[in-house]
């Protein structure tokens, strides 16, 4: 039977790698952004590069010490990701890319603005990776299993099940919950704004896409496929929801 689980290493021990790989993504995720804005107010340039520097030399160091040497594309990946980010937004800035938008219905051209450096910053990745690795699948770029099936999952789910069942139950749930909070917050659209909304819908459908595939590629595959071999699926799939939850959160809390 194939399973999401067992495509992935399993290792149940907390090692130094698992310790290594857990402050690291903590160091580097947005959480020391969050802390220096509420404490201070303000977020100090110097933070991103001090990231990129403890990237570096950790990646040094897993050269030279054998016990961080199973985390060496991990590290790299994860370098290569910050150093690229950097500079597709240095590019797109000094190119003044919002400027290409303008003219658009200011939903279209503010979005188009967000996830046209989110997709050029993936592809990007891509490349880089298949440099590291020689392998797009090792990074899991490509076609998905149409016949997969899901792991149990605690407290929730005890039996494996099929994604072609599971996918649709998930939709729905979120959907249901992404409603309810609309309504609580205040939000009633009518059947007007519905239909004021509706030629806007290949758009949606398209940055629902574009957002999926940029975060995914960045900091999903990114770190499973330096992760999973020496630490294991659940420490993996663990590292990689943290890091993303961090600015999700965030953004939920500000609206």
């Amino acid at each position: 039977m194939k399973t999401i689980a067992n495509t992935l290493p399993v290792r149940a021990s907390f090692s130094i790698q698992a310790g290594a790989a857990w402050g690291l993504m903590l160091a580097v995720s947005s959480l020391p952004d969050i802390l220096f804005r509420e404490l201070t107010g303000s977020l100090p340039g110097w933070l991103y590069w001090m990231k990129v520097a403890l990237l570096a030399v950790l990646l040094a160091t897993a050269f030279a010490w054998n016990r961080l040497r199973s985390l060496r594309l991990y590290f790299a990946a994860l370098l290569g990701l910050y150093v690229i980010q950097w500079g597709v937004s240095e590019i797109f800035t000094q190119l003044n890319g919002s400027s290409w938008f303008a003219g658009r219905i200011p939903f279209v051209s503010s979005l188009l603005s967000v996830e046209a450096p989110r997709v050029a910053i993936a592809f990007l990745m891509v490349l880089y990776l298949l440099a590291l690795t020689r392998d797009l699948s090792r990074f899991y770029f490509v076609p998905g299993l149409r016949d997969a099936i899901a792991s149990p999952i605690p407290g929730i789910m005890t039996q494996p099940t099929p994604w072609k069942r599971l996918g649709p139950i998930v939709c729905i749930c979120l959907l249901a919950g992404m409603a309810v909070i609309t309504w609580l917050m205040g939000t009633h659209p009518g059947i007007r704004q519905f239909a004021a909304a509706a030629p806007l819908l290949p758009w949606i459908l398209l940055f629902a896409a574009s957002n999926a595939f940029g975060e995914e590629l960045s900091y999903r595959a990114t770190l499973l496929a330096g992760l999973a071999g020496p630490l294991g699926s659940s420490q993996a799939l663990g590292i990689s929801a943290v890091i993303l939850a961090w600015p999700i959160f965030t953004a939920c809390l500000t609206g």
